[in-house]
């Protein structure tokens, strides 16, 4: 499975909601101060999203208040697995990649529109059982999530 979006909203340069090219902003039009960012944004449809510091680099898809909800949510459920040192981030997203069937490149929450935003939040539980378990295994921790946890297809 691939993310089906056009490459152009998933790297912020078109929003998702209108089809509508994305304008770069200082983040003080979002924020209504700057903090040394931009950001992408639909007026429209009142959609945006940061980029890395320093860039023009977009964090992923632009997102309306339902979606930048839900990535919050995503990143809550998602980013213990590593932050608490049960495997690497690397490793997590790695995982990730393979319960959500996605290639490694498209497995970014910044990506994600809402219903993948979901599966994060419900896969993110299981993920975190399994490396607590499994962790420290000799069997890398992804092979062996893919191994007993996935059904077979």
């Amino acid at each position: 499975m691939v993310l089906r979006d056009d490459l152009l909203v998933l790297c912020g340069l078109s929003c998702p909601y209108c089809g509508r090219p994305t304008m770069l902003v200082d983040d003080a039009e979002i924020y209504g101060r700057s903090y040394g960012t931009k950001s992408y944004m639909c007026k429209p449809c009142r959609a945006w999203v940061g980029c890395h510091k320093g860039t023009t680099k977009a964090l992923g898809r632009i997102a309306n208040k339902e979606l930048r909800q839900l990535k919050h949510q995503a990143h809550g459920s998602f980013d213990p697995i590593w932050q608490k040192g049960h495997v690497s981030r690397s490793e997590a997203y790695e995982i990730l990649s393979i319960a959500l069937g996605l290639p490694i490149w498209q497995t970014h929450i910044g990506m994600f529109d809402e219903t993948m935003c979901r599966r994060v939040i419900e896969v993110s539980n299981i993920i975190l059982k399994y490396v607590k378990k499994q962790w420290p295994n000799k069997l890398s921790v992804a092979d062996s999530f893919l191994l007993n946890v996935l059904p077979e297809s």
